[in-house]
């Protein structure tokens, strides 16, 4: 916790201090997937990608990824829409909007991850 900070106050920086973490990790991130990519043999068609997929080493990087890309986009909408409206209702509605939006794309993305076909 950060010292001398009230709660909500804390709480706000370290979710500002998580987005900006977050944002590091998904630049790595991105680079090892496009490295990757750059590498693979030519061309990149499905039964590559569903190889890959097939590795737990890679679907667990790119179940990271995900989450590290949820993460930064909710909070990054959560900044955004509260910048827009100073009413603390408004706040919390947002809030769980944002939060709603969020755990959808992650489904929907981790059922695509998790729901690929498993080449062996």
């Amino acid at each position: 916790m950060i010292v001398g900070l009230p709660g909500p106050v804390a709480r706000a920086a370290h979710l500002w201090i998580a987005q900006r973490v977050s944002g590091l990790l998904l630049a790595v991130g991105l680079l090892v997937h496009l490295l990757r990519l750059y590498h693979a043999p030519r061309p990149v068609d499905y039964h590559w990608v569903t190889g890959m997929l097939s590795n737990p080493g890679w679907r667990s990087f790119h179940v990271a990824l995900l989450c590290l890309l949820v993460f930064h986009l909710t909070a990054g909408v959560r900044y955004f829409l509260r910048d827009l409206a100073p009413v603390r209702r408004f706040h919390r509605i947002a809030d769980w909007a944002v939060l709603l939006v969020g755990a959808v794309i992650f489904l929907l993305g981790l059922q695509a991850l998790l729901g690929a076909p498993q080449v062996r």
